[in-house]
């Protein structure tokens, strides 16, 4: 979103921004403009630092308190940025998916062709899954269903993906964005990694370690406060807001709240059924009749020697105001009441700038918030000192 300095409600602002959420794009946003020489304030609603990408250790393991998170990026500029505040761990992300008693490797590549086709040359997986999208007759690739079926053939998709996604988005595939799975592209190789970036790897003392230290000492910081309910004073106390709240809460959801989707991440612990129990990061539940979602083994996205082991179950929850929106989900009508949000806080709050998964309305990765974090502060701060 580009900036411009045209309004300035309070000259006399202690603060140049004040900057609304500790996750990694309001931390790398407080960093840059503090680094530039401005006076930033972080409100966190929170009692910790983090947001979605929060973590704490737990008996010698890092636990990600919200789904399984990999930095994973080709752009050297915020990858280097992220290793300044911790060392980062080259692993990837491994990710089976459980259907009809049966694990299938994900994503979608010769692993998974294999065991659904039989084939072990990626001439005849290219070949069979023609055939197979023939066979169902997709024409086009106008949603998520279709998308699917293009990337991955109809058995593959049929078996690692449709009953995933719609118990996720709680809606018929069908009727889902292609932007939903943006992120999934078809590999003809035996690569068992989830991610095909140049950079993918874990901080080593976890997210919210990292995040601390890019805020470091010099940033004020106010955890445990609610900036929604506090808004009108904590606004007198700089010349500009960076927001990362979700819009439509911020506008007091005047037009409606925006269709967000929440998860139930309930931790158990494991120790007894062995070293390890799944023997991996991230399975997903595909099959619709079963309540889980995904189950995350802790110890398996870093490897400890830890004797404990926890295991997240990861249900759908029903979402409402007083939860964390985590997923949003994109369609022609939601992007209609997001274009109707951010003409309102256009005309009647010229001085906030909203940014970050929540406030952008975008499910948008770690490595993703950061550069947009600092491509928002680049502009700020090319324009603040041209002015």
């Amino acid at each position: 979103m580009p900036f411009s300095k045209l309004y300035i409600e309070n000259k006399m602002a202690k603060y140049d921004f004040l900057i609304v959420g500790a996750g990694f794009f309001g931390a790398t946003c407080a960093r840059k403009l503090t680094d530039a020489g401005f006076k930033c304030l972080i409100v966190e609603k929170e009692n910790t630092v983090g947001g979605l990408a929060a973590t704490e250790e737990k008996d010698g393991i890092m636990i990600h308190k919200y789904g399984e998170h990999v930095l994973h990026t080709d752009d050297d500029v915020t990858w280097n940025f992220l290793s300044q505040y911790d060392t980062i761990i080259n692993v990837n992300k491994y990710v089976k998916c459980f259907n009809g008693n049966k694990y299938y490797s994900f994503p979608l590549n010769m692993n998974l062709f294999n065991e659904v086709y039989g084939t072990i040359y990626p001439k005849d997986a290219r070949e069979l899954i023609k055939k197979d999208i023939s066979e169902y007759g997709v024409e086009y690739k106008r949603n998520l269903e279709e998308e699917g079926i293009y990337k991955a053939g109809f058995k593959p998709y049929m078996l690692t993906m449709k009953g995933y996604y719609e118990k996720l988005f709680q809606e018929e595939a069908k009727n889902l964005s292609i932007a939903e799975i943006r992120d999934l592209n078809t590999q003809f190789n035996y690569s068992s990694g989830y991610y095909q970036e140049y950079y993918v790897g874990v901080p080593l003392n976890g997210y919210s370690t990292m995040i601390e230290n890019i805020i470091g000492n010099d940033i004020d910081i106010l955890l445990g406060k609610d900036y929604i309910t506090l808004k009108d004073r904590f606004n007198k106390l700089a010349d500009y807001v960076i927001c990362t709240c979700p819009i439509d809460k911020f506008c007091s959801y005047i037009y409606g709240p925006l269709p967000w989707r929440t998860l139930k991440y309930e931790l158990k612990d494991f120790t007894n059924e062995g070293e390890n129990f799944l023997g991996i990061g991230t399975v997903r539940i595909v099959d619709p009749n079963n309540a889980l979602i995904e189950m995350i083994e802790h110890k398996s996205i870093v490897p400890t020697e830890a004797e404990k082991n926890y295991i997240s179950y990861v249900t759908v929850d029903k979402w409402n105001a007083d939860k964390i929106g985590m997923f949003a989900v994109n369609s022609e009508e939601s992007e209609a009441l997001l274009d109707k949000y951010i003409a309102f806080v256009n005309e009647n709050f010229p001085n906030i700038i909203f940014g970050g998964r929540q406030g952008l309305y975008r499910n948008i990765s770690i490595c993703e918030s950061v550069k947009l974090a600092s491509d928002l502060c680049n502009d700020i701060i090319t324009t603040m000192h041209s002015s």
